[in-house]
């Protein structure tokens, strides 16, 4: 209930009352201060009310990018890695298979050349025998 305090505070209710219906029948033109009955400060408050659900969804959208693009440089340097550690790995396979290879072919060479000395009788054989040639194309070719 509005009550009167013997002061101005009536008058100001009544000069705002005429002033409102005033206005009903008329349409205020648009200012700079006014636009579709808000004034500039409140299309502020609403605009910064949008902007910052907008500007933070569009740094986490940054900071995600981001993240995934550290990401797959981890991970590239991840793959090399791991194709370098398995080239290193295929090379020591291969240096092993070829030191395999050269002890077969040493023991081959044993065997024959151990055969030839005890069974054909090596050591006694003439220069120019059968059993000195084969030895010596077996000792070259190894």
């Amino acid at each position: 209930m509005v009550g009167y305090d013997g002061g101005w505070n009536v008058r100001d209710e009544e000069h705002y009352l005429d002033e409102k219906e005033a206005r009903k029948g008329k349409r205020e033109p648009w200012t700079l201060r006014k636009f579709g009955g808000q004034t500039v400060w409140d299309w502020l408050h609403l605009l910064s009310a949008l902007a910052i659900p907008v500007v933070l969804a569009a740094i986490g959208l940054w900071f995600t990018a981001q993240q995934d693009q550290r990401q797959q440089e981890i991970e590239g340097q991840r793959a090399k890695q791991a194709q370098k550690i398995e080239d290193q790995r295929a090379d020591a396979e291969r240096e092993l298979a070829r030191e395999r290879a050269q002890d077969e072919a040493l023991q081959a060479y044993l065997s024959q050349m151990g055969s030839l000395l005890l069974e054909k009788d090596l050591r006694e054989s003439a220069m120019d025998s059968e059993v000195r040639t084969l030895a010596r194309a077996r000792t070259l070719t190894c």
